[in-house]
């Protein structure tokens, strides 16, 4: 009798390890421990769908011979198990994966034929760099001049006026300067060896570029686009099980310019990249308005010591910008950072918005001027040091600061690694992205590329909500039991009117908008919504035990299972009977009745005057009722005013000349009172009419430098205003 195979589990690990050396034997040797099915075949494969290293995409002739024995044997096996079309589908995913590499091989080799190519490296990465530095300077020029057409805008959805006539996100193109600049150097490091033995990016000297020079890099700089927009896309397919389509000249649905070869297309968009959008625009409006809001309404300007601050926030601060990144943290995390002595990434959070403060005060210091040569700031690593040390990151921090933040084979872009290594321990500091970035957003970008985890302060944020739910007079306590065999614990508990809200407190961070990241994001919150389904079951299981030891009577119909993320992350709707939410969210809710569009209005003389249209009711009453927080939760005015801005729209690329792409991605469309009004059923001449009229108001109080005629005619309106009508 042959000797039977003791029966193992399936181990990602154990599949993850033999995909990055290739070995065949190791993994075959395992799924044969085990009685391989078609879920095992579902898992198998999602894997290598989502292993970037199991991708080629640069010239790896050794390599590519190594994975094409490699799928070979896992073919054999595949062909041999019990599971229906296994083989075939392996060999479906290899074509998948292949198509994607070939956008990356034409892209490549447009790169090397392109007239830039011929430059130095040392001079193209120059180029990279100025005319980063020149595509900034003009985005700024032109986002000044459109704000100096209004005398109101709205940040968060502020679009800018090209000389055209056509309109855009500044952020957006902001962010693609950035992420251009970083391909652009990336590949210039990958052939040329310029990466040293920590994966850091080691830039050699580099020269001022001529015009004409200047002039040759800009292919260079559109087939980095191409492949930013590439990578994306297929990250995208990847780890969404999209599919990338590539049709011949003969079989395009759409008509070709006269020179393509193939069209390649990605319609694909699924609900966890519509709720991560929706999250990171949340983020940025939040950050947004909340800065406005200390601006206006604090004195916080005259508490800024500036260079001379010398100990982390809020005993002394060194600008406006750290002062709200510090605040906002705060809130958003459900914790005071200043009293936090936790480590994340080896620094306290203080020290890296500090840092990132003070490199900021570096960028802006940098003198704008026709010379795009020098926008950005070159700086001994001794005296960037010194200048950390001395703004309170010492010990080692300083140091420990730099190695975090400089840019790294690992990087995404130049945001929150600015830092660039050069020669004779110089640093280069790309001052686009940090002349305007937000402390706080690259504080939880740089932690979130390191892969730190913020869950470690997960009970300050627990008592931090659940202090929140009894300051507004809730029956809320959070406890824990054990019927004898599990263990059920209980973040928050709380009875109110009749209903019973559970809370399962989330401290995850955000994802960075990657699609990798998105994906895993989404996983946590799908184990999250099993969690909170075996705390809620438990909950009418011992229904009696649960009432003895809280004094709250929990039944099936009563209960509302909830997700409570620290950062701005919900969804509308119950899925499987769990509500998604965030702590912003909730504070809404209870904190005012009713919901404003919010306008501010920059005047010329320096002042400022933040206008609040109300539009909308939360409560059914003077007070809310565990009804109104139902229905709120349900269907959040945050996601209700933000989901219909967000559209998925057609955007067009070339790999080079003969290869077009089209791919579906999503965008924000502006915010205008008209928009806002068909949300809410309103009138939207009315809500332009008001304010209007508060514009008139206030550009007539311009001419009285009085600022106290400006404080009567906000409170005024404010007044005017407690109602809807």
């Amino acid at each position: 009798m042959a000797k039977s195979i003791p029966q193992t589990d399936f181990s990602e690990k154990q599949v993850k390890k033999a995909l990055a050396r290739l070995d065949s034997l190791s993994l075959i040797r395992h799924l044969q421990t085990i009685r391989f099915d078609t879920s095992h075949l579902i898992r198998l494969l999602g894997i290598i769908r989502r292993d970037s290293d199991f991708l080629i995409k640069r010239a790896e002739p050794s390599r590519r011979k190594s994975r094409t024995e490699f799928i070979s044997q896992l073919r054999s096996f595949l062909d041999q198990c019990s599971v229906c079309a296994a083989a075939q589908q392996l060999d479906d995913l290899i074509c998948h994966l292949e198509r994607i590499e070939e956008g990356y091989e034409i892209i490549l080799a447009a790169l090397q034929a392109c007239a830039a190519a011929a430059l130095p490296p040392e001079v193209q990465a120059a180029a990279a760099l100025s005319r980063a530095n020149a595509n900034y300077e003009m985005l700024m020029r032109q986002s000044q001049a459109s704000i100096a057409k209004h005398t109101t805008i709205i940040p968060q959805s502020f679009r800018a006026e090209a000389p055209d006539g056509t309109s855009f996100s500044p952020d957006g193109v902001s962010e693609a300067i950035n992420t251009i600049a970083t391909i652009t150097l990336k590949l210039l490091a990958y052939q040329n060896q310029w990466f040293d033995t920590r994966g850091c990016l080691q830039l050699p000297a580099l020269p001022l570029c001529t015009d004409e020079e200047l002039k040759e890099a800009g292919t260079t700089e559109a087939l980095a686009a191409a492949w930013r927009h590439w990578e994306r896309m297929e990250q995208r397919s990847r780890y969404f099980e999209g599919t990338i389509e590539k049709f011949s000249r003969d079989t395009a649905p759409v008509e070709l310019p006269h020179a393509a070869k193939s069209w390649f297309r990605y319609d694909q968009i699924c609900d966890p990249e519509i709720w991560d959008y929706l999250a990171h625009y949340r983020l940025n409006n939040r950050l947004t308005q909340t800065y406005l809001e200390m601006i206006l309404k604090t004195d916080v300007v005259e508490h800024v010591a500036g260079g001379k601050a010398q100990e982390f926030a809020p005993s002394q601060l060194i600008s406006t910008h750290e002062a709200h990144a510090c605040q906002s943290l705060s809130e958003m995390l459900g914790y005071d950072i200043g009293a936090d002595q936790s480590l994340p990434g080896g620094l306290r959070l203080v020290a890296w918005v500090r840092g990132y403060s003070v490199l900021q005060l570096l960028a802006r210091d940098v003198p704008r001027q026709d010379d795009a040569h020098r926008l950005h700031k070159e700086i001994a690593r001794a005296d960037l040091v010194a200048m950390l040390e001395n703004a309170g990151l010492k010990n080692g921090q300083a140091a420990l600061f730099i190695d975090r933040t400089t840019f790294h084979r690992s990087s995404r872009d130049f945001f929150d690694q600015p830092l660039l290594q050069g020669p004779e321990d110089q640093i280069t500091i790309v001052a686009i992205g940090l002349r305007d970035s937000d402390p706080a957003r690259l504080t939880l970008s740089a932690l979130s590329n390191l892969g730190e985890k913020l869950e470690g302060k997960g009970k300050a944020f627990e008592n931090a909500m659940l202090n929140f739910f009894i300051s507004q007079g809730l029956d809320a306590r959070a406890f824990k039991f054990n019927d004898g065999k599990d263990e059920y614990q209980y973040d928050i508990l709380i009875s109110w009117q009749g209903q019973v809200f559970l809370f399962e407190c989330k401290n995850h961070s955000l994802s960075g908008q990657s699609a990798s990241s998105t994906y895993y994001f989404h996983k946590e919150m799908l184990d999250a919504k099993k969690q909170v389904r075996r705390q809620a079951d438990a909950l009418v299981r011992f229904a009696e035990k649960v009432e003895s030891l809280s004094g709250i009577k929990v039944t099936s119909e009563n209960l509302v299972p909830c997700i409570l993320n620290s950062l701005p992350y919900a969804v509308p709707g119950a899925a499987d009977n769990i509500i998604t939410t965030d702590a912003s969210t909730i504070k809404r809710f209870f904190q005012e009745r009713f919901v404003h569009s919010i306008q501010p209005h920059f005047l010329k003389n320096g002042a400022k005057v933040l206008h609040r249209t109300a539009l909308i009711s939360l409560w059914s009453g003077d007070r809310p009722t565990a009804l109104d927080f139902m229905r709120y939760l349900d269907d959040p005015v945050t996601i209700k005013m933000s989901l219909p801005h967000v559209e998925a729209k057609p955007y067009p690329f070339a790999l080079d000349q003969h290869h077009p792409v089209q791919v579906r991605d999503l965008a924000y469309t502006a915010m205008t009172p008209h928009s806002v009004a068909q949300i809410f059923s309103l009138e939207p001449e009315k809500i332009a009419r008001e304010q209007r009229s508060v514009a008139r108001a206030i550009q007539a109080a311009q001419h009285n430098k009085d600022k106290k005629d400006l404080i009567k005619i906000k409170r005024a309106w404010r007044e005017k205003r407690k109602r809807p009508s």
